[in-house]
């Protein structure tokens, strides 16, 4: 993984430890777009990539780790 991905991807876990296992279902109440079909692809990608499996495009890891910092309650870094 590159450095601005796998940073990405390192906040991602933060957050989403921190949220629990019911982390889709809240992020999918918090934010609409986690509540369609995309939005789900994107979660899907984004559990994959954390099984050692990166499938996941940058835009959407940082798409992914900002609204999960949001649900978490993190004040969020700029993405670059």
């Amino acid at each position: 993984m590159s450095g601005i991905k796998e940073t990405l991807f390192n906040r991602f876990k933060v957050a989403r430890e921190m949220i629990g296992q019911s982390w889709r279902t809240k992020l999918a109440k918090h934010d609409d777009y986690f509540n369609s079909l995309e939005g789900a692809r994107t979660m899907e990608q984004a559990a994959s990539t954390s099984q050692g499996r990166p499938r996941i495009s940058i835009d959407r890891l940082a798409r992914i780790t900002k609204a999960l910092e949001e649900v978490a309650g993190i004040d969020h870094e700029a993405i670059v």
